[in-house]
């Protein structure tokens, strides 16, 4: 009678004995494997001032992917071959290795044990890497070689620069100490460099004061389009402010038609109304658009001016004459849906009672897409222009609300979607929604009742 439980005794201890040479076996294997690593790390440290170029180049590239948690002796090899290395590939393999050194450290800064959960905590107070200094030499490393006589070499720095800028301690001192390098470099002698560093220098917290101005050459003198347009989204970025509109609209006047397009795209984002004076360069380019042998920007401008003109508001109501052309004008063309809403929502943000405002809002209501078409997902819902017109759209209600008792289902369907959509001018037809929603429910009709019920008063 005991040999049974003995045997489930034995077969569970064997269970265990089992389990055991598993984890034993994966531990002992992962040591092995460090070992090797290790191994191999040690081996490339050494090779790195081998007589023997291709030797060190070698060792920089094998080091930029070493797994370690010890990235201190790799960070400090690594500074002195972009120091003081003779071979220029060799200092480009070295940056590309201490950038993905730092990337990798930061890593498990952030996450030291995948899957422990403690990432909030070790973001929360981030240490340096590599010991007290090792980080801020890396970085400071990486900054000398923004000056190195190799282009290559200038281009990975200045890449590797951008890639870590936000995860570096402020102990690092990006900030502190990046902020010449970068601005000089916006007059590299390389056009990708001076595009990249427009980038790079707008993303400090402190650029310097220089900068600014260095940018604004750039936009009016450099030979290469690239560069003109990375120096307008830098200011945008680092700079926003009207002021930023004259210089930019000058260049644009006289620019080839897609760097046109790319920088008044541009200036949407900044979020300030443009100046008086730069008006009348903006009502030119938007009539511009609109001829047809303007060429391929024409979509983008079009989209772009009157967003930037709307912010003027009511000072802007002499030139919806302007928009409205516009709007006829590609009224028929086949891709400009979108464009055509973007301008009349533009007018209804300017003054949605304007006579120019109010004969678009007819014309929005004409251009209602086929019946049964506008679904909550419909690409050519005409719901957020619709609430822009607000009060001012109150001259649809009777007509929308008279088809709500059309025999037919689409119509009284898109009847209580528009409905929905004008908002708060629709808040009579509510009870007849209410009605139809009890005699034919639908969930269209329930979403109208639902978007009126919200925006009656309290």
């Amino acid at each position: 009678m005991d040999l049974l439980p003995r045997r489930l005794t034995v077969g569970r201890l064997m269970a265990v004995v089992a389990i055991l040479a598993v984890v034993l076996g994966a531990e002992l294997f992962r040591r092995a494997n460090s070992d090797v690593e290790q191994a191999a790390i040690t081996l490339n440290l050494r090779n790195l001032t081998a007589a023997s170029a291709a030797a060190r180049r070698d060792a920089a590239e094998n080091l930029s992917r070493a797994e370690t948690t010890e990235h201190g002796p790799i960070l400090a090899a690594l500074a002195r071959v972009i120091l003081s290395d003779p071979d220029a590939a060799t200092r480009f393999e070295a940056v590309r290795s201490l950038r993905e050194s730092l990337l990798h450290a930061f890593w498990l800064r952030i996450d030291p044990s995948p899957g422990s959960g403690s990432t909030v905590a070790a973001a929360s107070a981030p240490a340096p890497i590599g010991g007290p200094d090792s980080e801020a030499e890396a970085i400071r490393v990486l900054i000398l070689a923004l000056g190195d006589g190799e282009a290559r070499v200038r281009g990975v720095a200045l890449e590797a620069l951008i890639q870590v800028q936000d995860q570096a301690t402020p102990a690092a001192g990006v900030d502190r100490g990046a902020g010449a390098p970068l601005t000089r470099l916006l007059g590299d002698p390389d056009p990708g460099i001076r595009a990249a560093s427009t980038w790079a220098v707008a993303r400090l917290t402190q650029p310097p004061a220089e900068a600014r101005d260095r940018l604004l050459d750039l936009i009016r003198r450099d030979p290469d389009m690239t560069v003109r347009i990375a120096a307008v989204r830098a200011l945008v970025q680092g700079w926003p402010g009207p002021d930023l509109y004259l210089p930019c609209l000058v260049q644009a006047g006289r620019a080839s038609p897609k760097e046109r397009a790319a920088i008044i795209g541009l200036l949407v984002g900044v979020d300030v109304p443009p100046p008086s004076e730069s008006v009348p360069t903006l009502v030119r380019l938007l009539a511009e658009a609109g001829d047809e042998s303007f060429g391929w920007p024409i979509p983008d401008l079009i989209a772009s001016l009157p967003k930037v003109l709307a912010r003027l508001g009511p000072a802007a109501r002499p030139y919806l004459g302007v928009f409205r052309d516009q709007a006829a004008r590609i009224e028929s063309q086949v891709g400009q849906e979108a464009n055509w809403f973007a301008i009349v929502a533009a007018m209804a943000r300017i003054d949605p009672t304007a006579p120019e405002a109010q004969a678009m809002l007819e014309l929005l209501d004409a251009r209602r897409p086929p019946w049964g078409s506008t679904g909550p997902n419909s690409p050519l819902e005409p719901s957020p222009t619709l609430r822009l017109y607000d009060a001012a759209a109150a001259p649809l209600v009777p007509r929308w609300r008279a088809l709500l008792r059309s025999p037919t289902d689409v119509v009284r369907e898109d009847a209580a979607a528009w409905l929905g959509w004008i908002g708060s001018p629709a808040l009579p037809a509510l009870d007849d929604l209410e009605a139809l929603q009890r005699d034919r429910p639908s969930p269209q009709v329930e979403r109208s009742v639902l978007q009126l019920r919200s925006l009656q008063p309290h």
